[in-house]
């Protein structure tokens, strides 16, 4: 027995048959043996050339075998952040201890065990407290690996990139994926344009996608459907605090002189411009000065030819660190609750404070408008404490209750139903 295939190693590949009678059949067991590497791919086809000689004859034949092998899998990763360790506002903020929850899967035609998922992070200021043992993936079994993730206090505002690996001998898959902490961030998982005052001008507007073409999470914002000598524009004004960065991944695919430009307060000038057909996500990140800025994403045809897609996308926007924002602190003395929730009609916000504080509770939509003062500027003593909320006349949907302690800052998400 010979095999050229690399996951192949034959270990016994001879035998002899001392006689062999004439119209005879013959069954031996244990002949040949080899052994099949860990790594072997599934649904691998190997081929195993028998060679039989009996003095100068020979007959040679093939043996076609499909081998079955583990597949890893990683899917979309979530967080939570919710009380004791976070303040549930749904986004990774100083201080807070979140848990990731990453689901881990086994899609291949063999089961696999001594699985074990690492989660790493470069950034000096994120604390990876566990690994995760999955220990066995049988076929087509899901497991969801949690990690808890401590969030320091002089975290930036840059993305920060975790990476998660899983893996069992040599079978290993990995995947990196992107997280901000504290900022304003834009990634399109609403599906629309409305987490923020996006504005769309120009001949074709750019729309909300979903499928391959984005960095990372289900969508991508891709430029307007546009012909020539035409622009598809995306416009937002924001309020940056201080000296910052601002960050996005983009991508293009457009003939040489179509072209994704980026534009900051002055619209004639482009402070940043992209062609061609190379097809990639690549980071892109531009110092910002403290102010109120215009910032504009265009894709704009000439009067030429085009190729590629004819196109371009956005996706993961970190902003700046806004003039309206507030560092959020440590809040495990606080207990920041509100029960039923979900709820229908009445819910009860709960708070402590370990001294006497100046107390205000409000309540703001998705898009972060305020819509209604649950309680302003109360004074309250060192305790437990209670308030009735009431819907009202608001509509079922998803609402933050943001709640100032003195000069600390705390949210916690309700959500409204139908009955």
């Amino acid at each position: 027995m010979k095999s050229s295939d690399k996951f192949i190693t034959i270990e016994n590949n001879k035998f002899t048959i001392k006689a062999l009678p004439i119209d005879s059949i013959i069954s031996f067991t244990n002949c040949f043996k080899f052994k099949v590497a860990d790594s072997i791919p599934d649904n691998h086809k190997i081929a195993l050339n028998i060679t039989i000689t009996e003095g100068k004859d020979v007959w040679s034949f093939e043996i076609d075998k499909t081998v079955k092998a583990p597949v890893l899998n990683i899917g979309n990763e979530s967080f939570s952040d919710d009380l004791p360790g976070g303040n549930n506002n749904g986004i990774i903020d100083a201080y807070e201890t979140i848990e990731f929850t990453i689901p881990s899967s086994n899609f291949g035609h063999s089961d696999i065990t001594n699985v074990t998922g690492v989660l790493t992070c470069s950034d000096p200021n994120i604390s990876i407290i566990n690994n995760y043992y999955i220990d066995k993936l049988n076929i087509n079994e899901t497991k969801n690996a949690k990690f808890k993730v401590k969030i320091n206090e002089n975290v930036s505002s840059a993305p920060i990139v975790f990476n998660y690996k899983l893996y069992s001998a040599n079978y290993q898959v990995q995947k990196d994926f992107i997280k901000n902490a504290n900022v304003y961030y834009e990634d399109w998982e609403t599906a629309n344009f409305k987490k923020m005052p996006w504005k769309l001008t120009g001949n074709k507007d750019w729309t909300i996608i979903s499928g391959n073409e984005k960095y990372e999470g289900y969508f991508s914002a891709k430029s307007g459907k546009i012909n020539d000598n035409e622009e598809s524009n995306l416009d937002i004004t924001f309020t940056s605090a201080e000296n910052d960065t601002i960050y996005f991944y983009k991508k293009v695919s457009s003939e040489l002189y179509d072209y994704l430009k980026f534009y900051i307060d002055d619209l004639n000038q482009p402070v940043l411009s992209w062609s061609g057909t190379n097809n990639k996500w690549s980071l892109v990140k531009f110092p910002i000065i403290a102010g109120t800025h215009l910032f504009r994403w265009q894709y704009i045809k000439n009067w030429h030819k085009s190729e590629g897609e004819d196109c371009a996308w956005i996706d993961c926007i970190v902003f700046p660190k806004s003039a309206d924002t507030t560092r959020y602190k440590k809040i495990f003395t606080n207990n920041i609750g509100c029960f039923p929730n979900p709820f229908n009609n009445i819910t009860t916000i709960s708070y402590s404070v370990e001294n006497e504080s100046v107390v205000s509770v409000y309540l703001y939509n998705n898009l972060g408008k305020k819509i209604s003062t649950v309680q302003e500027n109360e004074s309250k003593s060192k305790g437990y404490h209670q308030l009735q909320f009431s819907r009202e006349s608001l509509s079922p949907g998803i609402y933050f209750l943001i709640i100032n302690i003195n000069s600390n800052k705390f949210s916690k998400k309700i959500i409204i139903t139908n009955s």
